[in-house]
């Protein structure tokens, strides 16, 4: 980490911004001004993201911002080349969920989405969570999110194999057989990690009300939930970054 001299530093300051590699000098500064250098430093500039969490007139952080998510997205978890997916379908593009999802500025917006989702849904759940590892960041971020809000939900993981001691259980996390819980995804192709997620918290008692994922393959995942008469929302689809559906590839040509 570089010192950062007292000319970049004014500039900063006047700006209203920071880059996150003085954080030295943003914590002295929240420390000397204690709760007025915090409301200060909540203009802070992200590093490695396009979009900014920047105050508005009054003072507040915007929350859901679905073009600063496209933009993260396309930036820094869209790939193209030839890959295999977790389904075993080979792709030419692939969408790396976790450098979005464990970004602090998408971790917020995908919280804040998914939070607006569940409320416009009217599922009022118990709960949020879903398959590790990939939904473990999401949960996290949910969780706290709501809990800003004054709406809390509990949150939980499923594991993929039971750990073997102690409860020697799937599930984990303060949830209890009879609540109610959305099950959450990073991206969603034929729904697999979902339908095993939803299996696992069916048999722990959870009553399943509906599915979110951040990104929609629309290669079948969404017919997989209907089957099991569960509503499906995304708050993106590949169609959001120019990419038909392997179907509608086909047609178009």
């Amino acid at each position: 980490m570089s010192l950062v001299s007292g000319q970049q530093y004014g500039r900063w300051e006047q700006r209203g911004q920071w880059a996150c590699a003085p954080v030295a000098i943003c914590l002295a500064r929240a420390y000397r001004y204690g709760t007025a250098g915090l409301r200060w430093a909540r203009g802070v500039r992200l590093a490695g993201s396009d979009a900014f969490l920047t105050r508005n007139e009054q003072g507040v952080s915007p929350v859901y911002d679905r073009e600063a998510l496209i933009a993260l997205v396309r930036h820094k978890a869209l790939k193209f080349g030839s890959f295999t997916l977790v389904s075993g379908k080979r792709s030419s593009y692939y969408l790396d969920g976790k450098q979005v999802t464990l970004d602090p500025h998408g971790a917020r917006l995908i919280a804040e989405g998914f939070l607006d989702l569940v409320e416009r849904s009217g599922w009022q759940p118990d709960a949020i969570g879903g398959m590790a590892i990939g939904a473990d960041p999401i949960t996290a971020a949910a969780v706290t999110m709501s809990s800003v809000r004054g709406t809390p939900l509990l949150g939980f993981m499923v594991r993929k194999e039971a750990k073997g001691h102690g409860t020697n259980q799937y599930l984990e996390g303060p949830v209890q057989p009879g609540q109610t819980a959305v099950i959450v995804e990073d991206v969603v192709t034929t729904g697999g990690s979902s339908l095993a997620a939803i299996e696992r918290a069916k048999a722990f008692g959870l009553k399943i009300v509906g599915i979110l994922a951040v990104i929609d393959r629309m290669e079948g995942g969404a017919e997989a939930f209907a089957k099991l008469g569960l509503p499906f929302y995304s708050l993106l689809s590949i169609q959001d970054f120019g990419i038909s559906p392997p179907g509608r590839a086909e047609e178009a040509e």
